[in-house]
């Protein structure tokens, strides 16, 4: 049975559900890809927003907020990191109370390793297809695949129901 309301577009969203699923079942599993530390894709997640905010020292409540994590599950990620020397916990000298995170030096070392494999061994061809079209396509697909998430965040979130 063809899925009419999809329309043309069933073949891309169809993939997009697809890359989702294969994501969701890699974002927790652990894996040493040879770089001498296990690791998951919400860890490399955690460590790339750090490095990306690093001179704004990014709160660990920021953090969780911007890769729409929640905080419970976030700090267990952060405790796992901590102990394996990936990050480093800071406080300010003026605020005790909120947890500033660096990523450590051999953090940053594995982050590189890390780059490199995943470069050559899973993004490589897919850059050079994406390198082929105009950069506005591939901003607007991307726009598309937010707005996607976005209203699947919305329609995923618990509403109250009245006890009658």
């Amino acid at each position: 049975m063809a899925l009419s309301w999809l329309g043309r577009h069933e073949n891309f969203i169809s993939m997009l559900m697809r890359f989702g699923n294969a994501y969701a079942l890699n974002y927790n599993t652990e894996r040493d890809l040879g770089l001498g530390v296990s690791f998951s894709a919400s860890e490399v997640q955690t460590i790339e927003y750090i490095l990306k905010n690093e001179d704004r020292y990014p709160k660990m409540a920021e953090i969780a907020a911007g890769m729409d994590i929640p905080a419970s599950t976030f700090s267990k990620n952060i405790a796992r990191m901590v102990e394996k020397g990936l990050l480093e916990k800071f406080h300010m000298s003026n605020n005790r109370k909120e947890i500033i995170l660096r990523v450590s030096e051999y953090g940053r070392e594995v982050y590189e390793k890390y780059c490199r494999f995943i470069m050559t061994e899973v993004y490589a061809q897919a850059f050079e297809m994406l390198d082929s079209m105009p950069a506005e396509y591939e901003e607007t697909a991307a726009r598309a695949i937010e707005l996607i998430a976005k209203k699947n965040r919305n329609t995923a979130e618990p509403t109250l129901q009245k006890i009658e």
